[in-house]
């Protein structure tokens, strides 16, 4: 792992839209607080953003707005040649030179755990946590700890990590007023289904069907941090940021793979124009660093910073338990 670069709160107890003030209606037109975060005038300096998977596609894109805003962003990638070349990138870009660099394999519950480790020994806060990193193949992988690939990247990554951030999360809320953590789903989660007897898929495995329920099982457990963390001054908000351009997409086969492999649905229906990944990104930014969005937490949104309802499974209370103890046990986080 190398390290490089410089040193009130309201929940949705059903995914309903709560914001203070109680105002059902706030967030279906754009605000100038809104207009402010997707121009980039919403100042962050001094904060402190993660941002994992974040070389190229949507998280860089996050990053180099964070980074457009002053704050001191920590770039999380697999690959070290990669990660240094967008860190520079995003200099030259920004004129920000408090980029930094941790290179770690999401995939390894130990590189997650030396992530933490070595960002804890650089800062005592963390304002921002976007769990970006995503995993999609068509094949059946495990990772060097014996997980299903997909489960242990798309949900089981972002739940230790967090999980091992609450800390400096928490010392960013009492210093700063508020740490937030955004976890980058998929409208995909909707399709989703969980089965507590194959998590691992061993006995049945499909790409969209593995993709599906690792991307519900984060909006699930995301729900349960929203509600474990009340009082805080933590807030943990989901957002599908819909189809775009990117090459995780392309290395899954893209759309015309996905097609091929599922039944035409209402949700590939709707998806079935990509976005540039400029545009898809200004909804997680939203949700990162908008004023208006102080003390909201529990939240699912899509596109353009609307709140949606996601699978009805997120209300599941039995399941929720329960995929949130088998989480902690793969992880070795206490339940």
């Amino acid at each position: 792992m190398i390290l490089k670069g410089s040193s009130n709160q309201r929940s949705s107890g059903g995914y309903s839209l709560k914001t203070r003030g109680n105002d059902m209606y706030r967030h279906q037109k754009k605000t100038s607080q809104a207009e402010e975060t997707e121009t980039g005038k919403v100042k962050m300096s001094g904060k402190i953003c993660m941002v994992t998977g974040a070389n190229s596609g949507l998280g860089y894109e996050i990053s180099l707005t964070l980074a457009n805003m002053g704050a001191i962003v920590v770039l999380v990638c697999r690959n070290s040649n990669k990660g240094e070349e967008a860190r520079k990138r995003m200099i030259a870009a920004t004129g920000n030179e408090n980029i930094e660099l941790i290179v770690a394999d999401l995939s390894s519950q130990e590189s997650i755990r030396e992530l933490v480790g070595h960002f804890k020994s650089m800062h005592q806060k963390l304002h921002v946590l976007v769990n970006n990193a995503g995993h999609m193949n068509w094949n059946r992988q495990e990772t060097v700890d014996g997980l299903e690939m997909t489960f242990a990247v798309n949900h089981l990554a972002p739940f230790l990590l967090t999980n091992l951030l609450l800390g400096p999360l928490q010392k960013a809320a009492e210093t700063d007023g508020e740490g937030r953590v955004v976890n980058i789903s998929s409208s995909a989660q909707r399709m989703g289904r969980i089965n507590l007897d194959d998590l691992q898929s061993t006995k049945k495995y499909r790409i969209m069907g593995a993709y599906s329920a690792s991307k519900l099982a984060l909006v699930i457990t995301s729900k349960e941090f929203a509600h474990r963390l009340q009082g805080t001054g933590i807030t943990v908000n989901c957002v599908g940021p819909g189809n775009m351009r990117t090459a995780f997409n392309s290395k899954a086969g893209g759309l015309s793979g996905i097609i091929n492999t599922f039944p035409l649905s209402r949700w590939l229906i709707q998806n079935i124009l990509e976005k540039p990944v400029a545009e898809a990104a200004l909804t997680p930014i939203y949700l990162a660093t908008s004023p208006e969005l102080k003390g909201c937490t529990g939240l699912f949104y899509g596109d353009y910073r609307q709140p949606e309802t996601p699978s009805r499974q997120v209300n599941n209370r039995e399941l929720t338990r329960q995929l949130w103890d088998i989480s902690a046990r793969l992880t070795g986080i206490p339940a």
